[in-house]
């Protein structure tokens, strides 16, 4: 239990977002609910908005850009490995 809250502490450090948290405790069971406060940060309308909900829209928006950019330097190095291969079976 105590590696959960760590876990949770170092989570909520590094987003910079507070947490409200609450426990009940009830016959040596316990029951942890973590809720962030209702912000700006948390409302985002990003386009990974509902696959990445605890990210801010920037941080979506650069996810998004790194993710289209490393699709499109695999298209482009696909484009050239099949023009390489096309040319050493029209030397053959």
């Amino acid at each position: 239990m105590r590696w959960n809250i760590g876990l949770t502490g170092l989570t909520t450090f590094m987003s910079g977002r507070p947490l409200i948290a609450s426990a009940d405790v009830q016959q040596g069971t316990y029951n942890v609910t973590i809720k962030p406060l209702n912000s700006s940060v948390t409302d985002s309308t990003g386009p990974l908005a509902n696959l990445l909900p605890q990210m801010n829209e920037i941080q979506q928006w650069t996810l998004f850009g790194m993710g289209l950019l490393i699709v499109s330097l695999l298209g482009l190095l696909i484009k050239l490995w099949w023009q390489s291969r096309q040319q050493t079976k029209e030397q053959s």
